[in-house]
């Protein structure tokens, strides 16, 4: 004979039961555990499956889905022109206009559902992306997004750090009604430069990147040189598109240089000669800088450059 102890009702007695009595107890409870699974198995069959979190179904051929690669930044990086270019792929749908999910607490707490409502609809065999400049400099993005998606490819164009803070301070000119020289917002009463200044610190990569490399691989983070994106926006895309695993697509001669504008135009998809550019609000030409304000700024960015390269293993010259 062998003892069982008996839970629940029973008190947790145990009795002496015989062998046949042992085994009789075993096959019952065999029994009623298949039961169990053959009901499971029965109402799982006639139930639709659960359409996944990261998909909201249009048709029957496409979705709208959690984009699998974000271009996190940086302002006056070159981040619109390098989606237009990259949304040339017929592998790419990208969301237009910005998005701002991770940055703008009214956006973010409306929840994932929305933010996927946001994309365009794509098929499987496409990249859903996005692109919002101010992800980068933003404190709590990097952790926002790494709870939401850790499988994210991460996308970041940069420009020389002096280059990008001149250029954001002209588009902030061309913006404001109040007219200020650029060393009037740059630098204090004190003479030193304005670090709380918004386009100073967004010009401060490697603070921003150690963020980012707290939550996400490195390898996850793809870098384009902004300033070779804009000499030769071809050789920059064919990495990007390498980095995506995306379908050889890209070729030279889609790329034309705009002598008025400055920058790169590229060729219309529907088979027209005529090329597309950017708006007349993109390329605005730089208000004028001394050289000893740009040496100046150019030695207080060095060290920042230097932890950059040190934190990314990548040199971009500057």
């Amino acid at each position: 004979s062998r003892s069982v102890c008996l839970a629940g009702f029973m008190n947790r007695r145990c009795i002496k039961l015989s062998t046949f009595g042992f085994t009789l107890l075993a096959g019952i409870t065999l029994s009623w555990w298949y039961l169990q699974e053959s009901l499971l198995r029965h109402a799982h069959s006639h139930c639709p499956s659960p359409v996944p979190h990261n998909v909201s179904t249009v048709d029957g051929q496409s979705a709208r889905r959690f984009p699998q690669a974000i271009i996190i930044g940086v302002r006056k990086g070159g981040t619109r022109a390098l989606i237009d270019m990259l949304g040339l792929h017929p592998q790419i749908s990208a969301a237009r206009p910005e998005v701002h999910y991770f940055d703008y607490d009214s956006n973010f707490d409306k929840g994932v559902q929305w933010y996927i409502d946001q994309m365009p609809p794509t098929r499987p065999d496409q990249v859903t992306m996005e692109k919002s400049p101010s992800y980068f400099v933003t404190s709590h993005v990097p952790q926002r997004m790494s709870m939401v998606s850790r499988n994210l490819k991460l996308i970041l164009i940069l420009r020389d750090p002096v280059t990008r803070l001149i250029s954001d301070y002209a588009q902030l000119l061309a913006k404001d009604k109040q007219k200020y020289s650029f060393e009037d917002k740059a630098f204090n009463s004190t003479g030193h430069l304005n670090t709380v200044w918004a386009p100073v610190v967004c010009s401060m990569y490697d603070v921003h990147i150690a963020r980012w490399l707290d939550h996400f691989k490195r390898e996850q983070i793809h870098i384009v040189d902004g300033d070779k994106f804009i000499e030769h926006p071809f050789g920059e895309l064919l990495k990007v598109e390498t980095y995506l695993r995306l379908k050889p697509f890209f070729k030279n001669d889609m790329f034309v240089f705009n002598k008025t504008k400055g920058f790169y135009c590229w060729m219309k998809m529907n088979g027209e000669e005529s090329h597309v550019c950017l708006g007349n609000e993109k390329g605005r030409p730089h208000p004028f800088v001394s050289l000893e304000t740009v040496s100046r700024l150019k030695d207080f960015y060095k060290p920042h450059n230097q932890q950059f390269r040190k934190l990314t293993g990548t040199d971009l010259g500057w």
